[in-house]
């Protein structure tokens, strides 16, 4: 992740010259350890953990052991008189979701319990997985209880096309390569800033167009709308970005009272539109 010294962002070597990929810190077909951790801590403390009853935590162990494994229930651990044994039985769970199940195989049991916990259980699983889907940087959400994919292969592909240097020191890279990382800091994630450097990126490159470096956002796009035979509406739809980011909550100013907080959807648009636009100006250019 970045350092910050006084406002200047410092970036390691890996992340300045592109080693570190969009999909491993955006994550899409996997689940790495820490999402797995969050995961199961969701399961284990927001499902098992606010269920009032022990009668309650054994017909949730039932039911996975039946409709999600689909396994023989006399396989569950249970004491002589054929009472279930809690611990051991998510022990064996445990023992599942860590040693066999694939990365999407993991959702799947999210979504099984999500069914399950809406109708019978009520506890706050779905707020706790959200969170650790967001705090991970992961490319998925539930959405009215299933798992959907929120950030698509085509869009990780623009990202990291956009963030290939051109030369030593690109700035337009730099830039979006401090969005992507402020956006993806599981510990700290800065989407303002992220917000930012995704438009700042844009900027950069139209300043390299033209020519003129100090050149602001709005000058340096109409230069190139004319110059380049850029579509005025394109060039019109970036300008009401760039006002968005001169504007709401205080992205490049000032955060006011009122105001509406921006979050990791904002953040992930912009970064998805600013590189998609980067890439799309310099294929015309």
């Amino acid at each position: 992740m970045p350092i910050e010294i006084d406002n200047f962002i410092f970036m390691k070597f890996s992340e300045r010259h592109g080693f570190i990929k969009v999909r491993d810190v955006i994550q899409i077909e996997s689940i790495d350890n820490k999402l797995t951790n969050r995961i199961w801590n969701d399961i284990l403390g927001s499902f098992f953990g606010h269920m009032d009853t022990q009668d309650l935590k054994k017909s949730a162990i039932y039911e996975i052991w039946a409709d999600f494994f689909v396994k023989p229930t006399d396989e569950i651990p249970c004491f002589a008189n054929h009472e279930i044994r809690i611990d051991p039985s998510i022990n064996e769970i445990r023992s599942w979701f860590y040693k066999e199940a694939q990365w999407f195989e993991k959702y799947d049991i999210i979504e099984f319990i999500l069914s399950r916990d809406n109708r019978y259980y009520r506890t706050n699983f779905l707020e706790a997985v959200q969170t650790s889907l967001e705090l991970e940087s992961s490319g998925y959400r539930i959405v009215n209880g299933q798992v959907l994919q929120v950030t698509s292969i085509a869009e990780i592909e623009s990202i990291e096309q956009a963030l290939i240097p051109k030369f030593e020191k690109d700035s337009v890279a730099i830039h979006l390569k401090s969005a992507l990382l402020l956006l993806t800091d599981r510990a700290n994630p800065d989407y303002r800033n992220s917000i930012k450097e995704s438009i700042s990126a844009v900027e950069a490159i139209c300043q390299r167009i033209t020519g003129e470096s100090s050149a602001t956002l709005g000058q340096a796009l109409k230069k190139v709308k004319d110059q380049h035979n850029i579509h005025g509406a394109l060039k019109s739809a970036f300008t009401k970005l760039y006002g968005f980011t001169s504007s709401a909550s205080g992205i490049r100013h000032a955060i006011l009272d009122g105001e509406s907080t921006i979050g990791s959807s904002e953040a992930k648009f912009m970064l998805v539109a600013c590189s998609s636009f980067i890439n799309y100006i310099e294929e015309k250019v």
